[in-house]
């Protein structure tokens, strides 16, 4: 019986990131007719306590990013009235990766970035690393600068391990609109998958889906639209 895949968790926050993911989990979550989930991390502040006003500054600082991604959440609410696509909201304290990682476990897809052109923090490389060691879905990482997210064309890295098919199988009902497929060279020298005669068409692109070590460490990617 051919996979599902209907949950698609969005991490949302206030940074430069933000709309790309939200473009890119609104398109997955039409494409799969699925249910989108927006995650929202108010993180706490990464500072040196001072020994004179013990976790003042501290204090200060959570209270102005919990305003921040407040007034986050309105805009971004509002927005989503608008949207064609069913949807819920979780808000959580703490950081990107534990907040991710405990709703993660229904989710078939997790939407992030592979990292921020303009600024270094949120490390969002380290925390897509991260929450790849972790969670057991399907993660696409987004360019910053992306408007949205083709699906009609996939690359598939295929090697011939288990961790490859693994990873074709979850992906699979992501690729259902992908074109007629062409090959490529590569240093396995084995069939290529048959997917229930699912047509994916490769070609080079710039947003990463790809599987932890431990089901899998190939990639699927889908190229935006920038």
């Amino acid at each position: 019986m051919e996979a599902m895949m209907k949950n698609v968790l969005l991490l949302v926050h206030d940074d430069e990131g933000q709309e790309a993911r939200l473009q890119a989990a609104l398109d997955l979550t039409r494409a799969l007719d699925g249910h989108l989930s927006c995650i929202d991390v108010a993180l706490f502040p990464a500072m040196v306590g001072d020994i004179y006003s013990p976790g003042i500054a501290e204090a200060m600082l959570l209270t102005d990013e919990r305003e921040r991604e407040g007034k986050n959440k309105t805009a971004l609410e509002a927005r989503l009235a608008h949207e064609d696509v069913s949807w819920d909201w979780t808000d959580v304290t703490g950081n990107f990766v534990d907040g991710v990682c405990d709703v993660a476990m229904l989710s078939d897809i997790i939407v992030l970035n592979r990292k921020l052109d303009q600024f270094p923090y949120p490390d969002m490389r380290d925390v897509a690393s991260r929450i790849l060691m972790h969670a057991r879905a399907p993660i696409v990482a987004m360019p910053d600068d992306c408007k949205r997210l083709d699906l009609k064309r996939a690359l598939i890295a295929w090697d011939g391990q288990a961790s490859a098919a693994a990873t074709l199988r979850a992906c699979v009902p992501a690729c259902r609109s992908c074109s007629a497929p062409r090959r490529s060279r590569s240093s396995w020298r084995g069939t290529a998958p048959r997917t229930s005669n699912r047509r994916l068409q490769l070609n080079i692109c710039r947003v990463t889906v790809c599987m932890p070590p431990c089901v899998s460490s190939r990639m699927v990617s889908m190229p935006p639209i920038s």
